[in-house]
């Protein structure tokens, strides 16, 4: 881990990697192979440690050493490298988004607070050798046994892990250093960067005046739109939010929600009736309901950094289809909707989109300038 400092002098977290020369020892055709793919070697081993296909595998290559690490990456259509040709880092640019994967720090055995994150029993009122346990690990007589998946303690560390959509924060072409967004891994592993999954391609949008004159396209900011749509995030808040929108069964009151008062219907003894505890007793008129049907909730909880990156592919999504404008300014004085809408029908915009022709598109989004004098 290091740091760097950006053009507006933040600090940026970033990691050093580096990612070359690898030289490419073999090319995969779909013609011969059934797919398209190039292998790089990087680093070398010692001869007594290198098998003798590993050898051979790196002679045909014009390599002196056989690699230490061998992987194989998917290739484009138009990309076509050949074999012995070297690979650096002068392929990457500032900007793009990357996935790096590599090995995690191993940490050896290691209890669920550390491994999971769970809180732990108490630290005092009879609390004796359990601040760090567990807790229960059964599910009682049904079904008899630890359901499969349990998190308990065990091994940690030392496994694949990815992470993407790092950025590229600097290049080093001399020395073949890649400086990347924040990424912890162990020492002396193999890291594998491929490249970027997503260009960060500046997104823009269609322009208007405060008169309703089109304009040069509005560059969108980077931070709200960077061209990634996840579709399985969109998919899941937008079931959790029809989910919470479900209504459940009728519901009844039991005999401790109901109005009314604890007094009883009469006394103890001596009347020569049943006895009766309270007015609010099941067979009592308006009295509640022993076992009556509770209503079922459908609500489904979904997490706040869920939710923001759902909004944030949702506008994406939006932009990559043009259907995002951006207006100069709105001169309302009031926050009325109704002045609103007249305000956007004169300056061709219709409460779906914008357009110098009338022309109104499904589902479009209008992006505004924030009204002077109220917050919207």
């Amino acid at each position: 881990m290091s740091q760097i400092f950006d053009t507006a002098g933040a600090v940026v977290p970033v990691t050093v990697i580096q990612a070359g020369p690898c030289m490419v020892t073999q090319v995969r055709t779909a013609e011969k192979d059934g797919y398209q793919a190039v292998q790089l070697g990087f680093g070398s081993q010692k001869a007594n440690r290198a098998s003798k296909a590993e050898m051979g595998h790196a002679t045909k290559v014009g390599l002196e050493a056989a690699p230490e690490v061998l992987r194989e990456f998917p290739l484009d259509g138009g990309e076509s490298p050949e074999v012995g040709q070297s690979v650096t880092v002068e392929r990457f640019a500032l900007g793009t988004r990357v996935k790096v994967t590599g090995t995690t720090k191993g940490r050896g055995f290691q209890g669920v607070m550390k491994r999971y994150g769970f809180g732990g029993g108490r630290a005092s009122h009879g609390a004796s050798r359990v601040h760090r346990a567990p807790g229960s690990i059964g599910a009682g007589t049904n079904p008899s046994r630890v359901i499969k998946g349990k998190r308990m303690p065990g091994h940690m560390g030392d496994e694949r892990q990815t992470v993407r959509n790092l950025v590229v924060a600097k290049i080093d072409a001399e020395r073949n250093l890649l400086t990347s967004g924040a990424r912890c891994r162990a020492r002396r592993t193999d890291t594998f960067t491929s490249r970027s999954i997503k260009e960060l391609t500046m997104l823009s949008a269609r322009f208007f005046s405060a008169a309703g004159d089109p304009g040069e396209p509005f560059q969108l900011p980077e931070e709200l739109f960077d061209g990634i749509v996840h579709e399985s995030v969109l998919h899941q808040v937008v079931k959790a939010h029809l989910a919470n929108q479900r209504q459940g069964n009728a519901s009844t009151k039991t005999r401790g929600e109901i109005s009314g008062g604890g007094r009883k219907a009469w006394r103890q003894k001596g009347t020569g009736r049943a006895r009766q505890g309270s007015i609010r007793a099941p067979q009592w008129r308006g009295g509640g309901v022993v076992f009556g049907p509770s209503p079922r909730s459908y609500r489904q909880e979904v997490p706040r950094k869920v939710r923001a990156l759902a909004r944030r592919s949702a506008f994406n999504s939006r932009a990559l289809a043009e259907q995002i404008a951006v207006i100069e300014r709105f001169d309302l004085d009031a926050p009325k909707t109704r002045r609103d809408g007249a305000a956007r029908q004169g300056r061709h915009c219709g409460p779906q989109g914008v357009d110098p022709d009338g022309w109104q598109q499904p589902g479009g989004i209008s992006v505004c300038a924030q009204p002077a004098g109220y917050r919207r």
